[in-house]
């Protein structure tokens, strides 16, 4: 009862000189003036022990129960949606393939150049990325940010029978028997973090950002029979580059250029990373 008293004096407040008109059907009351202004108060199913009114076009709903009472807000052209959360270009997985380029072997002898040449289809390229966040720069999302970090396996795999070895502080070739060498690669584990300037259309987006990271281990490996060795001294610790990628929603295409040399100056041929491949969403 003090709910509808209350109602009551609220509609007396808003419109002056309102008369109430006998009450209709299902308990509907409603109030007017003399200049025209109504009010209806009518009991809305929606809502237990509760009522409605309509004001204006607008309608407010009192909800009742034993403990508390709800109010509604008016609906002003419909209930708004939630906006979506900004979900980045970044996949949990990328999978590629890597190749050496820009090699220079200044220093070495003729019959020694090349022999950081990669077989391609087996010098893999892995990444999970665990961490990854990202926000719209557009209120549409146009626009987006993406960043995350990564742990990024690298595979070279060699195209020659031969391992590296160090000699005097430098990296040299040193050749094996090619019967029964199944392969011989070098591989680095690092930590990255890219950093992504995101484009979409609908569902479908191109991005292009920088790369950096830090090197956390390496080593060669040949299999006849399988002998592992550490070349950590020689790779470079930081690594950095650019990165491209366009795809459908988390499922892109990407290119990964290395701006700095895998090794470190004066101790090994000149070369720099590139990498193509696939992101996954999964």
């Amino acid at each position: 009862m003090k709910r509808y008293i209350s109602v009551l004096l609220f509609s007396f407040l808003l419109t002056p000189a309102l008369a109430q008109e006998p009450e209709g059907q299902d308990g509907v009351i409603v109030l007017s003036s003399d200049n025209g202004a109504r009010v209806t108060i009518q009991p809305d199913s929606k809502y237990e022990r509760g009522f409605s009114i309509s004001l204006a076009g607008y309608e407010i709903g009192f909800a009742g129960s034993d403990s508390e009472t709800e109010f509604h807000l008016p609906r002003v052209n419909g209930d708004k949606k939630k906006r979506k959360t900004y979900k980045g270009r970044l996949g949990v997985v990328d999978f590629g393939f890597n190749e050496f380029t820009s090699a220079s072997y200044r220093g070495y002898q003729e019959d020694e150049h090349g022999f950081l040449d990669l077989r391609n289809g087996k010098s893999i390229y892995f990444a999970v990325n665990p961490f990854r966040t990202a926000a719209p720069i557009t209120r549409d999302g146009t626009l987006g940010f993406t960043t995350g970090l990564g742990l990024v396996w690298r595979n070279y795999s060699f195209d020659n029978p031969i391992t590296l070895r160090r000699h005097n502080g430098r990296i040299y070739p040193e050749p094996l028997d090619a019967a029964g060498l199944k392969k011989s690669k070098l591989t680095t584990f690092s930590i990255e973090v890219p950093v992504m300037l995101d484009v979409n259309f609908g569902r479908f987006f191109v991005s292009g950002g920088v790369y950096g990271g830090l090197v956390v281990g390496s080593h060669t490996k040949y299999k006849k029979p399988k002998t592992k060795s550490s070349t950590g001294t020689s790779v470079q610790m930081f690594e950095y580059g650019v990165t491209a990628r366009a795809g459908f929603r988390c499922l892109y295409v990407f290119g990964n250029y290395g701006l700095n040399n895998v090794f470190k100056s004066g101790t090994a041929p000149s070369v720099s990373t590139a990498t193509v491949g696939f992101g996954f969403p999964f």
